[in-house]
C-alpha cells in the first residue's frame, strides 16, 4: 500500500541512537564588536536551508525522497536474510538513513546494492544477529556507530574498487588506513593491536566488543572519538599513548570490568563522560598536560582514585569532585597528608 506524506499520526518515524542516552547538537554563536550602524549580514549571503524530505511508506519499508534521490529511512520487517532495493518507482535509492534498520534482531544477512553510497549513523545497530556486511563499490560515507553493537558480526567486507574504505582482516578502516571506522563485534579473538599508522579511532568503532579483553594503541593515535570503546565489558585495562590529544564523550561508558586507565603525556583533554559508570575502575592516572576534563567524565566511578602532580588540572578536578587522589611522588610538593589524598 502507498500512502503519500503521510501525517505524523499515521507514521512514526524514530531517529535512534547508540546508547539509552541521547546525543545533543549545541550552536553557540558569538556576535562581538557589532558597532552602532555597522553592516551585520547580506541575506543574500545566508545559505537556503536544505528541502525537507518527503516521507512515503510503502510495505516493509519507509522512504524519505529529496532531490529526485530516495533513501531507505525505516525497515519495519523481519526477515533474516534481506536484500535492501536499489530503487523505488524508477526512483535511485542512495542512502540507508539513520538507524534504518536499528535493532533488527531476526536480520542475519544483508546485502546492500551498489547504488548506495551512504549509510548513515546507527543504520545497522544493534542488529545481534547480523555475521558479515559487504560495503558497495560506490559507498563514500559511513556515519557514527553504523555497525556498532553487532554481538554476531564477524567481519565488514568493501568491495575492492571501494575509493573511500578498505576491510583489513574485517576490521573496516578508511581507505588511508588512518581512521579505524568499526571493528565488528563478533571477530574472534579477545586481544586486538590497533596497526601502527591508525590516527583515528571513530565514532563506536569498538563500541559493544565484549570479547575483547586487551587493546593495544600504538603511538600515533592522536583522536580516540565519541563512544569508540563504549560497552566493551570485557576490556579490563588500557594505556592512552602520549600523540593522543583528546578522548572524546562518553569513549570507554559502561566499560565493566575497566579497572586500570594510564594516560600518557600529551593528551589535552577528556570528553564528557568519557568514564562514565565504569564502576570497577579503581586506577587513572592523569597527566599534566590534561588541560580540560569534562563534565561527569567519572561519574558512577565509585572507587576511583587519581595520580596527579600538584598543580594539575586531574588535582583541581579531583577535589572539585570528591575524588581520591595521590600526588605523585616525583613532583615538588608531595605530601602523604593533604586533605583528600591517599
Amino acid at each position: 500500500m502507498l500512502r503519500p506524506n503521510p501525517s505524523p499520526g499515521e507514521i512514526n518515524v524514530k531517529r535512534f541512537r547508540l546508547l539509552p542516552l541521547c546525543f545533543s547538537l549545541c550552536l553557540a554563536v558569538g556576535v562581538n564588536g557589532i558597532a552602532a550602524g555597522a553592516a551585520v549580514f547580506d541575506a543574500a549571503d545566508v545559505a537556503p536551508p536544505p528541502p525537507k524530505p518527503h516521507i512515503y511508506l510503502d510495505g516493509n519499508y519507509t522512504y524519505a525522497l529529496t532531490n529526485g534521490q530516495a533513501s531507505i529511512a525505516k525497515y519495519h520487517g523481519d526477515a533474516a536474510w534481506l536484500a535492501i532495493p536499489d530503487q523505488w518507482n524508477g526512483i535511485p535509492i542512495t542512502a540507508v538513513g539513520e538507524g534504518a534498520f536499528y535493532a533488527r534482531g531476526g536480520l542475519t544477512a544483508v546485502t546492500i546494492p551498489s547504488s548506495i553510497t551512504s549509510i548513515g549513523p546507527y543504520a545497522f545497530c544493534g542488529c545481534d544477529r547480523l555475521h558479515s556486511v559487504l560495503i558497495p563499490s560506490g559507498c563514500t560515507s559511513i556515519g557514527v556507530g553504523a555497525f556498532s553493537v553487532c554481538a554476531s558480526l564477524a567481519r565488514i567486507n568493501v568491495m575492492p574498487e571501494n575509493p573511500a574504505y578498505a576491510s583489513v582482516d574485517g576490521v573496516l578502516f578508511s581507505a588511508s588506513q588512518t581512521t579505524l571506522v568499526a571493528y565488528p563485534a563478533g571477530r574472534d579473538g579477545s586481544v586486538y593491536v590497533i596497526p601502527e599508522g591508525v590516527r583515528h579511532i571513530g565514532g563506536g568503532a569498538f563500541s559493544g566488543c565484549n570479547r575483547l579483553d586487551r587493546l593495544s594503541l600504538a603511538e600515533g593515535v592522536s583522536l580516540i572519538d565519541e563512544y569508540a570503546f563504549s560497552l566493551c565489558s570485557q576490556l579490563e585495562s588500557i594505556t592512552i599513548p602520549g600523540s593522543c590529544s583528546s578522548i572524546g564523550a562518553y569513549a570507554f561508558f559502561r566499560c565493566d570490568r575497566l579497572q586500570r586507565v594510564t594516560i600518557r603525556s600529551g593528551c589535552a583533554s577528556i570528553g564528557n563522560k568519557a568514564f562514565y559508570d565504569c564502576e570497577n575502575l579503581s586506577q587513572i592516572i592523569i597527566p599534566d598536560s590534561v588541560a580540560c576534563i569534562g563534565e561527569g567524565a567519572f561519574t558512577g566511578c565509585k572507587n576511583l582514585t587519581f595520580t596527579v602532580s600538584e598543580g594539575s588540572c586531574g588535582l583541581a578536578y579531583a577535589r572539585e569532585n570528591n575524588i581520591l587522589y595521590t600526588i605523585a611522588p616525583s613532583c615538588p610538593g608531595y605530601d602523604n597528608n593533604e586533605p583528600g589524598s591517599t
